[in-house]
């Protein structure tokens, strides 16, 4: 008969915040562990309570206090009390600490439903008894993870969102017909921002940062916080707006819940997103840094503030020499833009013919458009059928599931492919007129409207404009694109166009 020592630790838990708040778990096990030691005589000095998964070591912030608290004590030996195994622990690790506190340390282990008392002292039986325990305990645990996986990916699989729905969707009534399946509706107060911030980043004048602003001044709300930059990042490369979902690197279509917008505009946003690199970000924004080249190294002229009001451009490559001794101040620049832009002009008799003739232009493409896109809803239609008689093969069992998943991806990126064709080329031609229309506008006064922009559309502008700005130290130059040249002093020529 072993000696006890007199003092007591108790430890309760629950496995979530859930459990914790809405059961009675945690109570009763304390109810049970201070009968146990008053029965037993104990002392209780500490108890240790927490609502968290035991499936994996070192989450436990109580448990982990708790060990290391007892590895202190190396004189006063104490009682660590508990329900059963798996309160304790649920995986191999914490087993192999428990068995070594107890083998090294003058501590006694008590599992008080499961009558084991593990010490230095005790037999090895007791010590085999509380693994077969902890191995059961982990088992349950890993096998449980197991299950809900595989239920997860069957309901991806059904077109079931397994996971947490992105913001714009909240869960609804009770599907009809089924127990547990809860159908996806879409949030009346979050759904129209969603729509517009994909409707407004497809006009290519927003950025991630600039969209999130606008939306945050318009009320948009994510989690009590004012819309911001990642928020936007995550909306607009999120399919699940447009019909489908990713889980666990998978694409999955799903007709079980209503699109907040079309597919169309989804990989328009996405295009956009492809062409934009992301800006680096300075301190100020200079109008004509990236615009100017270096003759002497190539690169690109940088601008900087002197005597906090001027602002210069030089280059600053590492072996450049011409940045250390020529600066190019930005008043210079400005005067050759106003130059260039008031030289634009274009006689208002040859716009109309000028329009004229570009919509002949587009009609004689279109022909070609049409076959194009006849070709392109044919090979619409094989995949659509390859991707049926995949999900055919896959319930016969003719396929594995791997096999599956990598032909599904293959054959559902062709058909985003062939309806994106289909989409760009039905709208390109109307597209390609309003551009040709807004830069005949633009180049009517191209000045003045050069001066109404802000400091992005201004370098967009340009970049329309000019191939390039040469600076060779002494002076400037600007290369104009060949199909601007001719509308210089236009209205002092004639058929320019």
């Amino acid at each position: 008969m072993f000696i006890y020592p007199k003092k007591a630790i108790i430890y309760a838990r629950v496995s979530s915040k859930e459990q914790e708040l809405g059961g009675f778990s945690i109570p009763a096990q304390l109810d049970l562990l201070k009968k146990y030691c008053k029965d037993h005589g104990f002392v209780i000095e500490k108890i240790f309570t927490e609502a968290m998964s035991a499936k994996e070591t070192g989450l436990r912030s109580a448990y982990d206090e708790m060990i290391k608290f007892l590895r202190k004590s190396k004189k006063t030996a104490y009682n660590l009390v508990y329900e059963k195994n798996d309160r304790l622990l649920r995986n191999e690790y914490d087993s192999a600490d428990v068995i070594n506190l107890a083998r090294t340390t003058l501590h006694f282990v008590h599992s008080v439903r499961e009558g084991l008392v593990l010490h230095a002292n005790a037999h090895p039986t007791t010590f085999f008894i509380f693994s077969s325990f902890s191995a059961n305990s982990s088992l349950y645990s890993r096998n449980l993870s197991l299950e809900v996986k595989k239920g997860m990916y069957k309901a991806a699989e059904l077109g079931y969102y397994p996971s947490n729905l992105p913001v714009g969707y909240k869960r609804g009534d009770t599907e009809k017909g089924t127990k547990r399946k809860r159908a996806i509706v879409i949030d009346p107060e979050k759904a129209g921002y969603i729509a517009r911030a994909f409707e407004l980043y497809a006009t290519n004048l927003f950025s991630y940062k600039t969209l999130a602003d606008k939306l945050a001044s318009e009320g948009f709300v994510i989690k009590s916080q004012p819309c911001q930059k990642i928020n936007i990042e995550k909306i607009l490369n999120n399919p699940f707006y447009m019909g489908e979902f990713v889980f666990k690197g998978k694409r999955y279509t799903s007709d079980n819940y209503t699109p907040i917008i079309s597919r169309e505009l989804f990989f328009e946003c996405q295009k956009i997103i492809e062409w934009h690199s992301s800006p680096r970000t300075q301190k100020h924004d200079f109008l004509y840094s990236g615009l100017i080249k270096c003759p002497v190294c190539g690169c690109h002229l940088v601008g900087e503030i002197k005597k906090g009001k001027y602002i210069y451009y030089r280059c600053i490559g590492r072996k450049c020499t011409m940045g250390k001794v020529k600066y190019l101040k930005e008043k210079t620049i400005d005067n050759m833009v106003e130059m260039f832009l008031t030289s634009i002009s274009i006689a208002p008799k040859d716009i109309e013919e000028v329009l004229n003739c570009c919509k002949e232009i587009a009609k004689t493409s279109q022909e070609y458009d049409i076959r194009a896109i006849e070709n392109a809803q044919k090979q619409l239609i094989v995949y659509k059928k390859r991707l049926n008689k995949l999900y055919d093969d896959k319930l016969d069992g003719t396929i594995t599931e791997d096999f599956y998943f990598e032909k599904k991806e293959q054959y559902q990126n062709e058909i985003d492919k062939l309806q994106n064709f289909i989409f760009y080329t039905n709208t390109e031609g109307d597209i390609l007129m309003e551009k040709i229309t807004l830069c005949i506008e633009l180049c009517k006064n191209a000045w003045n409207k050069y001066l109404s922009f802000s400091g992005l559309k201004k370098q967009y502008f340009l970049k329309i404009l000019v191939s390039n700005f040469v600076y060779d130290g002494e002076k400037l130059t600007i290369d104009i694109k060949n199909a601007i040249k001719p509308m210089l002093n236009s209205d002092k020529s004639f058929k320019w166009w």
